[in-house]
């Protein structure tokens, strides 16, 4: 704990007139049943530190450390702050070792993964295709999956297309269809689909579709829907006729879902294919939305999408953009935002030129300068 503090305030350890970080080393003694927790807290207050790095490194290859069920939890977090060197070779070799002694360890991946990004020819692919082959219930089947099939090369053609195949026979298990994971595994597949056999290429979609039906409060239905949108011509057409008033359905009552804004503006890109009605409801909707939901990240987007739209708007409703804007612009916390700047200079273009405004800008500018888009605003200020 006073390495948390002192990390946070340099005070502390000039008070305690010694180094904490190099006391508590010297307390967390490999054997200690707390190890990998306690050293984990060490780590997030002086990420990269050298004494701290050799620490993990001899704990991982250690008696301890290969039997604990955090070795996956140290490796990876040095893992991912060593790049390059030997060093990182040496933690890949560790972790070739460790997957081959401990398959399939509910941890499995998050070590399998990585390593297979870095360094492929260390990953033990043989047992990442013994699992897709035999362990289809195995949690980390569809994590698994996923590496295999970003890494054609690696386990050769014969084998990779055959990892493809259980892929899409994974899909059809009505208990996999339940897990959260489905849908990684069926954009992966609808991605690589040209190197399907054309039977089961040709399901990929319809499967999609209708694994959307009864799943619409699930958090990964919008991204299905939205691929399957991406790709309607390759669709039926009376299912890809659907697929839209389908979106539109789905706003209803989700309001407060991440993806809402997302779904919203591809129907508001897409409204020309909608009905009559429907379409001329989208936009209505998303201005409703804004309401109450300053605070949430897609609120400039969607604000940006009616601005651009405004000739379609009632004109009242048009007129109300600006003063919403307004007031988004001065919550606390939003000119931390990137879209900030975005938001002022539409304000801008819309003839905004009141000092307190204007200043607003100039004190963002000010704190902003090293931001790619804040020379527009500077300009716009000069000006």
């Amino acid at each position: 704990n006073w390495v948390v503090w002192s990390a946070r305030q340099p005070l502390v350890s000039r008070l305690l007139g010694e180094q904490p970080l190099a006391r508590a080393r010297e307390a967390l003694t490999e054997g200690h049943l707390d190890w990998a927790v306690l050293w984990g807290s060490l780590w997030e207050s002086a990420t990269g530190h050298t004494g701290l790095i050799s620490d993990a490194e001899a704990w991982l290859k250690s008696a301890g450390g290969l039997e604990s069920r955090q070795w996956s939890f140290i490796w990876e977090k040095l893992f991912g702050w060593m790049s390059t060197g030997q060093e990182a070779n040496s933690l890949a070799e560790a972790a070739a070792g460790w997957l081959r002694e401990n398959e399939f360890a509910v941890d499995w991946n998050f070590v399998f993964r990585p390593l297979a990004m870095r360094f492929p020819k260390r990953a033990p692919w043989d047992s990442a295709l013994h699992l897709l082959d035999a362990f289809p219930s195995n949690r980390n089947w569809p994590y698994v999956f996923q590496a295999v099939a970003d890494n054609a090369a690696a386990p050769g053609s014969d084998r990779w297309h055959r990892a493809l195949l259980r892929g899409s026979e994974w899909l059809g298990s009505e208990e996999t269809q339940e897990t959260p994971e489905w849908s990684y595994v069926w954009r992966k597949l609808v991605e690589l689909r040209a190197e399907l056999p054309e039977k089961i290429r040709q399901g990929l979609l319809p499967l999609g579709y209708d694994w959307l039906a009864g799943r619409e409060d699930r958090d990964q239905w919008s991204f299905v829907w939205q691929e399957l949108v991406k790709l309607r011509a390759e669709l039926p057409e009376k299912t890809a006729q659907g697929l839209l008033p389908l979106g539109y359905d789905w706003l209803a009552g989700r309001e407060d879902r991440d993806q809402w804004s997302f779904v919203w503006q591809e129907l508001v890109k897409l409204r020309a294919e909608l009905p009559e009605k429907t379409a001329q409801g989208l936009l209505p909707l998303g201005y409703d939305w804004l309401a109450g939901r300053e605070d949430r990240d897609q609120w400039s987007y969607v604000w940006q999408e009616l601005v651009k739209l405004r000739a379609e708007l009632p004109e009242k409703t048009a007129q109300a953009l600006n003063p919403l804007a307004r007031k988004w612009l001065e919550r606390p916390g939003n000119a931390d935002r990137g879209e900030w700047a975005f938001v002022w200079e539409e304000c801008f273009r819309d003839g905004f030129r009141d000092v307190d405004f204007l200043a607003a800008g100039s004190g963002w500018v000010l704190r902003h300068p090293t931001l790619p888009h804040v020379y527009g605003t500077a300009r716009d200020l000069l000006n």
